[in-house]
């Protein structure tokens, strides 16, 4: 399939374009790959080191791949973002690349990053994540399936937002989200469940109970430890298995309920 490229775009000759349109005034480097059917738009710029797969949408003004924001990062590294299928990443959102030598940036499959949106460098966003405007990812957060972060909510370094967790407006989240969770404030805490995403996503009306006895369980304690043991005491469904590794593996603790319950389950 033939690019189509606008003639006031810059692309660099040793970069490896496939079926790609290529919008006025866009800067593509050197060591940039880009699957067939994406679209640059106007003034996008894609930095050497970024692999871009099939079927995706850059917006105007959207820079990715450029050097993080870390006052000790070296810029011989070797390191780059990785996309892959199928991503909307709207009008002057940033991603920018590792810092590990070898590293990537990574943004999966099936994802909507609304404008404005960070992504910082060692980012790992999963699949069907949607990222509103204006918020805030910093470096080594972990963003897992069907997450929805709503605009202006900044994440902490190293926090881990977990699979059809709802994370509400101008939220701050210093600590991790757990699965299925719908959190809020600032600092951000657990409210309830994410009931109508999970509905959405198929998940049973049973289903949906038991996700909400559990956290009962995990929130009525004086620390993780002793919630963790009480909930594998029970017959968990694959939900609640889900719910405890992910707290088990937890280093900056979950994100509590009124004060409660914020530490990690282990040293």
């Amino acid at each position: 399939m033939a690019n189509q490229i606008h003639p006031s775009a810059v692309v660099s000759p040793k970069a490896s374009l496939d079926g790609v349109t290529v919008g006025p005034f866009a800067v593509i480097e050197d060591r940039v790959e880009i699957g067939s059917g994406t679209e640059i738009k106007a003034g996008a710029v894609i930095r050497s080191g970024t692999l871009i797969g099939k079927d995706n949408f850059i917006g105007e003004h959207a820079v990715i791949g450029s050097d993080p924001q870390d006052i000790h990062f070296d810029k011989n590294r070797k390191t780059g973002v990785r996309i892959g299928e199928r991503n909307t990443i709207r009008e002057m959102s940033t991603i920018h690349r590792a810092t590990v030598e070898g590293g990537m940036t990574t943004v999966g499959n099936d994802n909507f990053l609304m404008a404005v949106s960070h992504l910082a460098h060692d980012v790992k966003v999963h699949n069907h994540v949607i990222i509103c405007n204006n918020s805030l990812l910093a470096g080594f957060v972990e963003v897992f399936d069907r997450a929805f972060i709503s605009g202006n909510c900044a994440v902490h370094q190293f926090a881990r937002i977990g699979r059809f967790v709802m994370v509400a407006g101008i939220t701050k989240l210093p600590q991790d989200a757990p699965p299925f969770a719908l959190v809020e404030g600032y600092p951000g805490q657990y409210r309830t469940i994410n009931s109508l995403g999970l509905k959405r996503g198929g998940v049973t009306g049973k289903e949906r109970d038991a996700i909400k006895h559990y956290y009962k369980i995990i929130y009525a304690h004086g620390n993780i430890r002793d919630a963790l043991t009480e909930l594998t005491k029970l017959e968990l469904n694959e939900y609640g298995k889900e719910i405890v590794e992910f707290i088990s593996t937890s280093k900056r603790g979950i994100v509590s309920d009124h004060g409660r319950n914020s530490e990690p389950a282990t040293e």
